[in-house]
């Protein structure tokens, strides 16, 4: 059922973008709200993580094994917001995964 607004003469509780139901005090119905692109803020806080992926680049090889190509950036002391030089080490996945307790190191 549509109700016309008698202030506005606009058809109340239909999105204006697809026609579909939307609710009385929205501008949109949910799937057209769900895809409106969403206003990032370029002074949200950056996490350590995303810091260090910025502002150091990875070593060519492990910096633990020097076999396999380093592919992650691992804080030593375990806390991603201290971004130190000497606090960031380039490992290969199964390194940075043992220096974390992730997978346990098999004794050969």
């Amino acid at each position: 059922m549509t109700v016309v607004d008698p202030v506005t003469d606009e058809r109340v509780g239909v999105c204006p973008s697809c026609g579909g139901h939307k609710q009385r005090r929205s501008e949109l119905c949910r799937s057209c709200w769900r895809q409106k692109p969403k206003p990032r803020s370029s002074t949200r806080p950056r996490t350590g993580r995303q810091y260090a992926r910025e502002h150091f680049p990875l070593a060519a090889v492990c910096e633990r094994c020097q076999n396999a190509p380093a592919v992650d950036r691992h804080h030593i002391n375990g806390n991603p917001l201290n971004n130190e030089p000497g606090n960031i080490a380039s490992l290969c996945r199964r390194c940075h995964m043992e220096v974390d307790g992730r997978i346990r190191t098999v004794a050969t």
